[in-house]
């Protein structure tokens, strides 16, 4: 009877429906609310504005929109970043710039940047961008990263040989850029495209020791791309498929107190990441007192 297939159909799907929840239930529920501490906040933004992308006023409008107090861009071209910069009208006063001879990364600032540098670690197939921002009196390590990406697999040969060699480098990417993590002592925050969704051995590599924004602060699946729809060859892909930008943060040094999608400039093809996170003063780390 259509009682007994029901049951029976309902039995067959419980193992995978609870790895489902286990996996991602949490991002199905409001996020609890976080401890109630004192410290200032700051407000950040990551966004891969896609490297055909030749709209700075849509990018500024996005970007004034979440009104983060700090930025992090990839795959902006060099040309566009003075553009910008006169599209934002000076909110940002501090700036680390894409040149034409240093990748498309660029980090923006309400606060003071030092320490600005590229770096490339040993396995990093990419260099990166790290400063430091100073904020109530510490120092804040960023760390703007873009892994290698998937989407030009056929390049590679065969889409097979083009998706292992992308994910072991992804892989190499993200140990590296673990141990260097690992050398830096206070307050973290790294963010960026990462090219791999949190169900990877690249995203577990870099994230150990620090905590994902949007999983902890977040709402629902948090997908950032594609931002709309697209087509590989006779493949059609549907918008907001994967969750592959992300804001990251050491939780001995912060609590994140909210992470959402930012508004869309209609132009890329990700969507923007914003967290506001709380930086702990000296007394949350009282002996005794929880983390």
């Amino acid at each position: 009877t259509w009682w007994a297939r029901g049951h029976r159909i309902a039995r067959l799907l419980l193992i995978p429906g609870a790895l489902f929840l286990w996996q991602f239930g949490e991002l199905l529920l409001p996020p609890l609310p976080t401890p109630t501490r004192e410290g200032p906040t700051i407000t950040v933004m990551t966004f891969n504005v896609w490297g055909y992308n030749g709209e700075p006023k849509a990018i500024a409008s996005s970007i004034r929109r979440a009104d983060p107090d700090i930025v992090f861009l990839q795959e902006l071209n060099w040309w566009l970043g003075d553009e910008l910069q006169e599209a934002l009208e000076g909110r940002y006063p501090y700036a680390i710039l894409p040149s034409p001879f240093r990748g498309s990364l660029a980090i923006l600032s309400r606060h003071p940047l030092r320490a600005a540098q590229w770096i490339q670690p040993p396995g990093a197939w990419r260099g990166a961008q790290y400063a430091v921002v100073e904020l109530a009196g510490r120092r804040i390590h960023l760390l703007n990263l873009h892994f290698i990406s998937s989407s030009g697999i056929l390049n590679w040969g065969s889409p097979r040989s083009g998706i292992e060699r992308t994910y072991a480098r992804r892989e190499r990417e993200a140990r590296a850029y673990r141990a260097l993590i690992a050398g830096l002592e206070g307050p973290i925050i790294v963010a960026g495209d990462l090219n791999t969704t949190d169900q990877t051995t690249a995203y577990r590599s870099l994230m150990r020791g620090l905590r994902d924004a949007y999983r902890v602060a977040g709402w629902g699946w948090g997908h950032t791309y594609p931002a709309r729809p697209q087509r590989w060859g006779r493949l059609s892909i549907p918008a907001r498929l994967l969750r592959i930008d992300y804001i990251a943060y050491s939780p001995a040094d912060f609590d994140a107190e909210r992470a959402y999608l930012g508004p869309w400039d209609g132009v890329s093809d990700h969507l923007p990441v914003v967290a506001r996170l709380r930086l702990r003063t000296p007394a949350a780390y009282e002996p005794g007192r929880p983390p």
